[in-house]
């Protein structure tokens, strides 16, 4: 039986984190086309979204910015002023890229 290095452990480890994100990611997006009704023209909020998807905001902060960076979503902040800014007010909409990847992910 061979011994398994401490590298392809820290390896593996590296890639099963990479893989479960890539994997959130997507259930992130696919959640906020349920809650936009899949239209590109409507919003929803990130408190919506980690209310619905049950995860810290820490991680919904690296996973939005990851959409965002993929022009999946957009985020913008909504009419409450910049004093309150919060989970609230800060609106996600659904652009043609992010809803063709979740279309593209349901084959």
């Amino acid at each position: 039986m061979k011994s398994l290095s401490y590298s392809a452990l820290r390896d593996s480890e590296a890639r099963s984190t990479v893989n479960f994100f890539q994997e959130l990611s997507m259930k992130v997006l696919k959640c906020i086309g349920i809650l936009t009704s899949h239209n590109v023209l409507d919003t929803t909020t990130v408190f919506d979204v980690k209310s619905k998807m049950g995860i810290n905001y820490n991680a919904l902060a690296n996973i939005i910015s990851d959409l965002e960076s993929k022009k999946y979503i957009t985020l913008s902040i909504g009419d409450m002023g910049t004093e309150d800014v919060g989970p609230e007010s800060l609106l996600i909409k659904l652009t043609q890229d992010g809803l063709h990847e979740i279309l593209k992910g349901t084959k």
